[in-house]
């Protein structure tokens, strides 16, 4: 199923499988291709927006170190249609139904019917407004701890926010930092 005829520029995808993915990234992937092992009739939608697109590296991933998020994703891909899922690059505008009988409308107007749904769509960050915090991400300005943490062993670092969970936030790389600074552009906890 891996090489599928394409019309107009869009992938002909079947209308009936066992389990559609939504979400292309390592979680979505990885179902994609164990239920094609187990035999299902599985397609993997990614949006092609992965959250870690600005990083240079995905870090603390089994059996490879640091690896580039896009060839990462390109040898998960790979290893998915090698054992028979399918992959389309669409996005998901909703689901409808239930059990056995689920409809994905996809934001071009196809649809897709599945028995199951997996939902590995994973996070969207919201940046602050900050001069040059774009510019910076995902090599000096991070989104999450575990990823990068490790790689701030000794440092300094900042945590911009100025709620409850800012506060929290702010405590937990103290695990690698030499000291964590919040920042609360002038607002109060």
């Amino acid at each position: 199923h891996s090489d599928r005829a394409r019309k107009d520029g869009v992938t002909q995808l079947d209308s009936q499988y066992d389990v559609i993915v939504v979400g292309g990234g390592p979680a979505g992937l990885s179902g994609g291709l164990w239920l094609a092992r187990y035999r299902r009739h599985v397609v993997v939608l990614d949006s092609g927006k992965p959250r870690n697109d600005p990083a240079w590296a995905v870090h603390g991933y089994p059996a490879t170190v640091d690896p580039p998020p896009h060839e990462l994703r390109r040898v998960l891909i790979s290893q998915a249609q090698e054992a028979g899922a399918e992959w389309a690059g669409a996005d998901v505008d909703r689901i409808t139904g239930e059990k056995n009988d689920f409809t994905v409308h996809l934001d071009d107007g196809r649809q897709l019917h599945a028995r199951r749904i997996i939902l590995a769509y994973g996070l969207r960050d919201n940046l602050p407004d900050v001069d040059g915090a774009l510019e910076l991400y995902g090599r000096s300005v991070f989104h999450c701890p575990d990823c990068d943490g490790p790689s701030c062993t000794g440092k300094r670092i900042g945590v911009f926010g100025w709620d409850r969970g800012a506060a929290l936030l702010s405590l937990y790389p103290l695990t690698w930092a030499e000291s964590v600074v919040l920042f609360t552009n002038g607002n109060e906890l």
